[in-house]
């Protein structure tokens, strides 16, 4: 049973785009699946190269900055 939300709540929830309704229900292979996309953290080579490659960059900028204007 849900309560009557007041009007201040039902202004806040609008504005924060939360929904009012219920989520639907999820099978336990349909909760294990969600599970395992959300935990999932692999990446493509091509990204992590430059993820990678802008670390140093930044790394070195950063030791330059830091050695010059000591």
């Amino acid at each position: 049973v849900r309560k009557k939300s007041s009007c201040w709540k039902k202004a806040y929830n609008w504005f924060c785009g939360f929904d009012q309704g219920d989520a639907p229900k999820l099978t336990k292979e349909q909760e294990a699946e969600l599970k395992m996309k959300l935990t999932d953290t692999t990446e493509k080579p091509l990204w992590r190269n430059v993820v990678n490659a802008n670390a140093i960059i930044l790394l070195a900028v950063c030791v330059f900055f830091h050695g010059f204007f000591a």
